[in-house]
């Protein structure tokens, strides 16, 4: 079996296309709006509602339909117009946070989550497959590496805005500042993309990909029906995906737990704490390049999940500010090391024409691990305590190091 590699040949193609630079920002507000949401959220609902495990639902609610959305998302993508799709995304996405405005019952948040997953789920999954489609092969990894530096830039952003804002202002404005900054990638993209639509249809639609968007279906009408739900998932990316489902449940924790751990111990600032992890993300994908020129995929691997070990294990048993500042430094430099790597061989291994497939399937592991991992976390807090939350979370990081490298060797 070859080992397994991220591609380290930058060539001398172009990567800040417009096309490119287009896709980051949409997917930065995205991402920034989400981030703010998800940190705040669990704190409106403690708050307004006295409901703790309705806090982790937040959270899930928009992750399981985000998952449950993905494979559809990732079927269509291969065969209809990618920035009609990606317009679609942005405007259901919109359409959620803006259901945020009129405070109701807890079942209207949950709806709404479900309304922004569902969004979230569809620009996510078409965002990665343009992003494939328009650079060059040699230029994947680099173009992934930058692409996610982007939500490294929103997760800094994001949740320290977004908790400024709301304990400034109040929710309400707070929820109206998020409103904008989701219409603004409403209007975006059709000013863009209608400009560019006869430059980039060749890009985004290979001849491989058209021929089979129409041989697809005549094959796919002729297997059983286990058959056509089973194509919604590309295989050839199930081993990298498995790998990322369980990160994704001790990143479903953080986002989830962490502001309330830090509020109840009393530790410091979940914002700060958010800052710093994503600045740890942004330095080790800086220095993603040199480390892959040396490294082999799977010893990357086995480095981003030994950090998130001792990261989970500072918030179990620390009271002390500056070791809670310390886990934040690592488990941004462990997932924000693990994530492009998991993307990255998931576009290496899978077909041109299976790109939104394949991404389908990655993501949906990981909403997955986040949605149902936070709703289970949240159970765990309320029928224990929540220090089991991140007890938890340890003992699956632990099992994703032993199994990630025989996971890995059946890519």
């Amino acid at each position: 079996m070859p080992e397994l590699s991220v591609q380290q040949s930058a060539g001398k193609q172009r990567l800040w296309t417009m096309a490119f630079s287009i896709i980051t920002l949409i997917s930065f507000l995205i991402g920034l709006v989400q981030l703010s949401l998800s940190t705040n959220l669990p704190l409106y609902v403690v708050s307004v509602y006295n409901s703790t495990s309705s806090a982790g639902a937040m959270v899930g609610a928009f992750a399981l339909a985000a998952m449950l959305g993905r494979p559809f998302a990732g079927h269509i993508i291969d065969r209809l117009s990618k920035p009609k799709l990606y317009l679609a995304g942005t405007a259901l996405f919109t359409a959620g946070v803006a259901m945020l405005l009129h405070q109701g019952p807890l079942a209207w948040l949950v709806i709404a989550r479900v309304v922004q997953g569902l969004g979230f789920s569809l620009v996510s999954t078409v965002a990665g497959a343009m992003i494939a489609d328009i650079l060059h092969p040699q230029r994947l990894g680099s173009g992934i590496a930058i692409y996610t530096v982007t939500g490294s830039l929103a997760n800094a952003l994001g949740p320290v805005a977004g908790l400024t804002v709301a304990q400034s202002f109040g929710y309400p404005v707070f929820f109206k500042t998020i409103l904008i900054t989701s219409i603004l990638t409403v209007v975006i993209i059709p000013v863009f993309f209608s400009r560019q639509k006869a430059a980039t249809q060749p890009v985004l639609e290979s001849d491989s990909e058209s021929l089979a968007r129409h041989l697809d279906p005549v094959e796919s009408s002729k297997g059983h029906w286990w058959r056509q739900i089973t194509s919604l998932i590309e295989p050839t990316a199930v081993a990298p995906a498995s790998v990322m489902l369980f990160l994704a449940i001790t990143y479903g924790a953080l986002l989830g737990f962490m502001p309330l751990l830090a509020q109840t111990k009393n530790l410091g600032s979940a914002g700060t704490y958010f800052a710093i992890q994503s600045g740890a993300v942004l330095a080790i994908r800086l220095l993603m390049p040199a480390l892959v020129s040396r490294l082999s995929t799977l010893r990357l691997v086995r480095l981003a999940i030994g950090l998130l070990m001792p990261a989970l294990a500072i918030l179990l048993a620390t009271r002390h500010p500056a070791l809670f500042y310390s886990s934040a430094v690592l488990y941004g430099a462990g997932f924000g090391l693990a994530f492009p790597l998991m993307n990255t061989v998931v576009f290496e291994r899978c077909p041109p024409q299976a790109r939104g497939r394949a991404n389908a399937t990655f993501y949906l592991a990981l909403d997955l691990g986040i949605g149902a991992g936070t709703i289970l976390l949240g159970y765990i807090a309320k029928l224990v305590h929540l220090e089991a939350v991140f007890f938890t979370a340890l003992v699956v990081a632990i099992l994703a190091f032993l199994l990630a490298p025989r996971l890995l060797k059946t890519v």
